[in-house]
């Protein structure tokens, strides 16, 4: 299996708690980057109402 190589400016980030995010820049000059973010699956039993909702990253 071939390896995927990545087109740099990268950027990788997991969390020890199993979140992630990863930001890959476009592959065609112009373009606006792409950012990727995931969660952990949780069982839905540890599921709670009334949890903060975070903040939104503002674009310009």
């Amino acid at each position: 299996m071939r390896a995927r190589r990545i087109r740099k400016p990268n950027e990788f980030g997991r969390a020890p708690d199993g979140y992630q995010m990863q930001i890959d820049a476009a592959s065609t000059p112009g373009y606006t980057p792409t950012l990727e973010a995931s969660t952990p699956c949780f069982p839905s039993r540890i599921a709670q109402d009334g949890v903060a909702v975070p903040v939104k990253i503002p674009t310009s």
